[in-house]
């Protein structure tokens, strides 16, 4: 069905539980193939009745099943063009690992529980498309409470299929994203029950290096909509790359962007870009580097103060602080916003947290707000957008040419 050898744009979406027809028909009509979708993946939750290929437009489904769905009678056939993804047969072993006294027993339980690990992996590998993609349900709660396995994740799935980039995820009823070493996990949100209380999804674009995070609202802003770009990181980029800045530049014109935030490890020296000429622009230099170019610096470029880092656009304020990239990119999703309670208590309201000085790509949609580090800028080129007020991002690899 979807065994072609070429790369694709997927649409995502996860828990849709008991919402409506007319909900799905209408990302499916309104945003999937306005955006140009090959292909559905449904990453869990589903009920019998959305099983049904004339809601989901015709377009090819990979839908993903619980464990309570694997033997149902309701999922015992696919639709034509639709493709069921089981988890693993076999049941877990006991949780016995560490409480034999003999060696070798003890041993072998725990090389029976890696294999069943290995296992429930194996039986969520799909081909979409070029390339193989680990499609799955439960596995996002890993990302929620145990930082140590986000890292983990793709070493455990290159154990069993070496080259598996894309990992598509859901349960847990929030949108994130992870990319790291060109690998790239994605949970769409939830199209019912969504922490935010919309309808999300998400498009990625596989042969753009791009994953865009979106959703339904009814609600109706009087704001004029902005598009704000966000990167970090970018160093020595002018020196190491001359285009970078006519490139991004030209990116951010297609997307429509009139505001940019340079998060942080921004040199003095690229104050002033001509290339960002009609954008304002929010720069966040190195304590070191404060206060350096000053002179050079046109009206449309604003240094973020250190002592207070917020920026604010379209009635949303971002608070900027390029330093605690690091550190959030080691913590479990609970571990993050327990950390984050006291610049709540300082600034009370953040509807962005933005960080950097790590290489990899975080994006993590809270109960009140949203982190982001977009990644490095200067090696791997990520790059970031925010649409407001309708709350879009677009995180993307900016291209060479």
């Amino acid at each position: 069905m979807i065994e072609r050898s070429v790369f694709m744009i997927i649409g995502c979406i996860s828990d849709t539980h008991e919402i409506s027809r007319e909900v799905i028909r209408e990302i499916v009509e309104e945003e999937f193939k306005k955006r140009k979708v090959e292909v559905v993946v449904h990453a869990g939750d589903i009920i019998p009745a959305h099983v049904d290929p004339e809601l989901f437009g015709g377009l090819p489904v990979v839908c993903v099943l619980t464990k309570d769905q694997a033997f149902s009678p309701h999922f015992a056939v696919s639709p034509q063009n639709w493709r069921f993804v089981r988890p693993a047969y076999a049941q877990d072993p006991p949780k016995s690992a560490g409480k034999f006294n003999d060696p070798a027993a003890a041993a072998k339980i725990s090389e029976l529980e890696e294999f069943c690990e290995l296992q429930r992996i194996f039986a969520r590998l799909v081909r979409i498309g070029d390339l193989v993609a680990y499609c799955g349900h439960e596995r996002s709660f890993d990302a929620f409470n145990r930082p140590e396995k986000v890292k983990d994740f793709f070493t455990q799935v290159n154990q069993v299929k070496d080259g598996v980039y894309l990992a598509i995820t859901g349960h847990s009823h929030h949108q994130f994203l992870y990319r790291t070493n060109n690998v790239t996990w994605v949970n769409p949100g939830a199209v019912e029950r969504s922490w935010n209380s919309t309808v999300e999804f998400a498009v990625i674009d596989t042969t753009r290096n791009q994953v865009i995070f979106a959703r339904l609202s009814k609600a109706e802003a009087k704001a004029t909509p902005v598009t704000i770009g966000i990167v970090s990181d970018t160093a020595e980029v002018s020196d190491l790359d001359a285009n970078y800045w006519a490139r991004l530049a030209k990116q951010f014109q297609d997307r429509g962007v009139t505001e940019v935030i340079c998060c942080g490890y921004f040199q003095p020296q690229d104050i002033g870009r001509p290339e960002l000429s009609d954008m304002q622009v929010y720069y966040y230099l190195m304590p070191e580097d404060k206060g350096k170019n000053e002179e050079h610096r046109p009206a449309n470029w604003h240094p973020i103060d250190h002592d207070k880092p917020i920026v604010e656009i379209c009635s949303h304020r971002f608070y900027v602080q390029h330093g605690i990239g690091p550190e959030q990119a080691n913590f479990s999703e609970i571990q993050r916003d327990n950390a984050f309670k006291e610049l709540f208590h300082q600034h009370q309201r953040l509807d962005f947290i933005v960080a950097g000085l790590t290489s990899d790509t975080i994006y993590q949609e809270a109960q009140n707000y949203a982190f982001i580090d977009p990644g490095d800028a200067r090696d791997h080129k990520c790059v970031c957008t925010v649409c407001l007020p309708r709350r879009e991002l677009d995180f993307f690899i900016l291209p060479n040419e």
